[in-house]
């Protein structure tokens, strides 16, 4: 045996574990932002970078032990303090794309976590599929961008004979590919004559039931309109009869845009589905109430929601936007039976107190005209129903009739 040659080996192989450890700890940094923290730190203790990244200080501070060790971080014993030095930082950080290469060490632990899957590759045969991956996905958007992103219009689009001039025109475009749409969205800014679509199986958040053939069992249906006036933020059904009546009779105050409605001081859109139901409306709404039959006590429950609500100034009673999770989350809490409801002529509408607004500054004066029933706008607003509904003559299901008696 060659002693020597054995020996490099043997080191290589020590450097190589070395280095292996290195990425994982530089991943973990990239991911809990700690590099980016103390790229933009004077030297700190183990406890200011903490609270700089919002990490665990134990952890935090075992962590900067290994950068120590693999020569990232610098350490100053005499007031136990770590600096990024700016030459690390420019390869180690968001701020230093595309040369930030702690995005691309993230794939080193992302292949440790199918090491069991490809072992059974190499017994069974096969093959690991990107579902696989954990963070694949994640991964691969930040991968591309800040490599394919920022090269994509001057230098990889004018590698395809054509295609810029057909993307000006106007075509269809479909990605196929594994990141989350950045590379889509630029061209869509770029190129606005085409039409850019994505699989929803690249969405994120997406439910892994999605596409499963027996279904996924539904809580909750939330109806909704946009009205200034008279409808409350959120309110609930009585019943799935009393929530297949709110869902049918939907309606918003017209738009510049509804040009073929005429004079009409409510557009009424079923279920939002007056463009896509196909048949005759009157049938639609009875498969909705026959549904509720066969469904019995497992039907979902019935909400409606207005987030267009103002003040008598033209002002915005309600925040909207994320905001608009605190009554998805009410909604919620009622199906798990966690808050109660108090009972008004158009349904169950929340407790005060039971619907958070912790950190909003919403005047009492306004959250009582968002919670408050108007009977004179709802006798307006039925009016305008019975003309909507008389439409629809003896097609109309005898339990509408019926819900607007009790209105």
């Amino acid at each position: 045996m060659d002693q020597a040659k054995a020996g490099a080996f043997g080191d290589r192989m020590v450097e190589t574990l070395n280095a292996g450890s290195l990425a994982l700890m530089a991943s973990i940094g990239h991911r809990t932002g700690l590099l980016d923290a103390m790229s933009g730190l004077a030297p700190s203790t183990s406890h200011e970078i903490a609270n700089a990244s919002g990490m665990n200080e134990r952890y935090v501070r075992e962590w900067l032990g290994a950068m120590v060790a693999g020569q990232v971080v610098e350490y100053e014993p005499g007031a136990a303090t770590y600096t990024l030095p700016e030459e690390h930082a420019a390869f180690l950080t968001r701020d230093a794309a595309p040369d930030n290469v702690a995005a691309f060490l993230q794939y080193i632990p992302l292949l440790g976590t199918v090491e069991d899957s490809i072992i059974d590759c190499f017994k069974n045969g096969g093959g690991v599929p990107y579902s696989e991956f954990p963070r694949f996905q994640e991964v691969m958007a930040e991968d591309s961008g800040q490599t394919v992103v920022p090269a994509l219009l001057d230098h990889i689009l004018p590698l395809v004979p054509g295609l810029q001039d057909a993307l000006q025109q106007g075509i269809d475009v479909l990605d196929v590919g594994c990141g989350s749409g950045r590379a889509l969205n630029i061209m869509a800014l770029e190129y606005p004559n085409s039409r850019f679509t994505a699989p929803a199986a690249q969405c994120p958040v997406i439910c892994d039931a999605w596409e499963d053939p027996a279904g996924v069992p539904i809580d909750i249906f939330v109806f909704g309109g946009k009205r200034t006036t008279t409808v409350p933020l959120v309110h609930e059904a009585m019943d799935w009869e009393h929530g297949v009546f709110m869902g049918a009779t939907a309606s918003s105050e017209p738009t510049a845009a509804a040009l073929d409605l005429g004079n009409v001081s409510l557009r009424f859109d079923p279920f939002a589905m007056t463009p896509f139901i196909g048949y005759h409306a009157g049938d639609y709404m009875q498969n909705w109430f026959n549904m509720g039959d066969k469904l019995g006590e497992n039907a979902p429950r019935c909400f409606y929601v207005n987030w267009f609500r103002k003040s008598e100034d033209g002002k915005w009673l309600w925040p909207g936007f994320g905001d608009n999770s605190r009554v998805l989350k009410w909604m919620c809490d009622r199906v798990e039976g966690k808050v109660g409801a108090r009972e008004t002529p158009i349904g169950l509408m929340p407790v005060d107190g039971e619907l958070s607004l912790d950190g909003l500054d919403i005047p009492a004066e306004d959250w009582e005209a968002l919670t408050a029933v108007d009977k004179e706008g709802y006798r307006k607003t039925l009016g305008d129903m019975k003309a909507y509904l008389a439409k629809f003559g003896d097609k109309l299901p005898s339990q509408i009739n019926a819900q607007v008696a009790k209105l």
